[in-house]
């Protein structure tokens, strides 16, 4: 919750945004929430970077490319960690 630190808004919100995490967190084991973490920081990162190329080189808005541009990522993630951690995959 590093990144909350600095939050500015109400601390109830706050609180609110704290629980939800902590509620998502353990919904996964630890073998996949590293997977998890990275995909996540992934698409933020994809994110900015398509906002960056709408603000400075007058992209349209399309959350659809930025969902495809994360396809290969989320195969690698399902076909991957997920299926071997439920034991489908030897």
């Amino acid at each position: 919750m590093k990144i909350l630190r600095n939050w500015k808004h109400d601390k109830q919100e706050y609180r609110e945004i704290t629980r939800i995490c902590g509620r998502v967190n353990a919904l996964f084991p630890k073998e996949v929430k590293q997977g998890l973490n990275s995909l996540i920081t992934l698409g933020a990162w994809m994110l900015w970077k398509h906002r960056n190329d709408c603000v400075f080189n007058g992209a349209n808005p399309n959350l659809q490319l930025v969902i495809r541009s994360l396809e290969p990522y989320l195969t690698r993630l399902i076909s991957g960690p997920l299926l071997a951690l439920r034991g489908y995959r030897n």
